[in-house]
């Protein structure tokens, strides 16, 4: 039996294999607040993503931006003791970066240089993004089982 071209796109398709972008700040921008938060990582117990990010991470193959997120932020927090807002609030950027691939920054203010900066040289994130830049917030919140660090998008905060 054979599959026609078109019906090899379908199944492509239909697998999430042959997607455009999908995911646009349009989309995400529909995110306002959160209903449920989720772990999606038994490695990061203590951090938690909103319903919008788990949207992008989701659509955009993602999981790898919260897995490099959450493993810098217990160094971050531990070098709070130097800038205490790093414990309170951390902006999370990635952007293309010229010479091939992403980099990914954190600043503990907008107008600030960054405290992490890391060249990722592979990255096809912004074949299934479409802005020019992705902003995440993390912040520390209570809930009944204690403290627990969420990654979330600006809308959502």
């Amino acid at each position: 039996m054979s599959i026609s071209r078109e019906n090899k796109m379908d199944v492509l398709n239909d697998c999430g294999s042959a997607q455009s972008k999908s995911v646009s700040d349009s989309d995400l921008s529909q995110f306002i607040g959160t209903e449920s938060y989720t772990r999606w990582s038994m490695l990061f117990p203590r951090h938690v993503i909103t319903d919008g990010v788990k949207y992008l991470a989701e659509k955009a193959s993602a999981f790898w931006l919260l897995d490099a997120i959450a493993s810098y932020h217990r160094k971050l927090i531990k070098a709070g003791e130097k800038d205490s807002r790093l414990n309170q609030f951390q902006i999370w950027c990635l952007n293309k970066n010229p010479k091939g691939g992403v980099i990914l920054t954190c600043k503990a203010d907008s107008n600030e240089k960054p405290v992490v900066r890391q060249v990722i040289t592979f990255s096809d994130f912004f074949e299934n993004y479409s802005g020019e830049e992705l902003k995440l917030y993390v912040i520390p919140q209570e809930f009944s089982t204690g403290t627990k660090n969420v990654i979330l998008l600006p809308s959502e905060y």
